[in-house]
């Protein structure tokens, strides 16, 4: 859930582990799960989820 120590956040927003990583996108928000995607270094797409309070908007 996005609260105000949260970042909001919304689908095609840019965002990024706090603790560092790769420029991600955001495709949805489930809860408190964000789910993202992002190409690595060889142009592979990869996706996770992620709690949102881990998650920098950029």
């Amino acid at each position: 859930m996005q609260t105000a120590t949260t970042p909001q956040l919304r689908g095609g927003d840019l965002v990024r582990l706090r603790s560092g990583g790769p420029l991600m996108t955001v495709d949805s928000i489930k809860g408190d799960q964000v789910d993202c995607y992002w190409a690595d270094g060889n142009d592979q797409i990869s996706a996770e989820s992620f709690p949102i309070y881990v998650l920098r908007k950029f």
